[in-house]
């Protein structure tokens, strides 16, 4: 259960940063 539990929270962690970054790459640069 621990390691489901942390596997969850690395994948919400990687969801969140790549959603980030796709956010600012469209804020910043709307072209692409």
């Amino acid at each position: 259960m621990r390691t489901f539990l942390n596997d969850t929270f690395e994948l919400a962690a990687l969801g969140a940063f790549v959603a980030l970054i796709l956010l600012l790459t469209r804020a910043g640069a709307p072209l692409v």
